[in-house]
């Protein structure tokens, strides 16, 4: 395991069930220029393992940076459920105009067609603790600490 992901090595990762406890906006560097970075706080699953009629999970939280976004739109709902960590289904990504791609995280368990969605010119995770081994697939606030 690494503490950086990028590029082509981070694509072919895998987000399905990775928790995301909130995001923000960060690194606007230029008045000029107005895009910052949209910044997502995960819990990133990097093994799942079978243990008889179960599993468990390793388990790391990761800063997920997504580089000078925009175009943000998120649609999701949380009626019925308790307010928690939202589910990701995939990440969906494809070439956009400048350099840029278009990102869509789908989500599961916030309403049909659930998704957070934007543009930004490339996508980098920083895995800050190593991955704990789990019986869930989300991490509480004292082992994220």
């Amino acid at each position: 395991m690494k503490d950086f992901y990028e590029g082509a090595e981070l694509e072919r990762m895998l987000f399905h069930d990775c928790s995301i406890w909130g995001f923000s906006f960060g690194g606007r560097r230029d008045v000029d220029f107005p895009h910052a970075d949209l910044i997502f706080d995960i819990d990133y699953i990097f093994e799942w393992e079978k243990c008889g009629d179960s599993f468990r999970f390793a388990v790391s939280p990761c800063t997920l940076v997504f580089k000078n976004a925009w175009n943000l739109k998120a649609n999701f709902d949380t009626r019925g459920f308790a307010l928690d960590a939202l589910q990701i289904l995939r990440i969906k990504k494809e070439k956009s105009d400048f350099g840029y791609f278009k990102y869509e995280i789908l989500l599961s368990n916030c309403g049909e067609g659930a998704s957070i969605s934007f543009e930004a010119q490339e996508a980098r995770m920083a895995v800050r603790k190593p991955p704990i081994f789990s019986a869930t697939q989300t991490l509480c606030a004292d082992l994220r600490k």
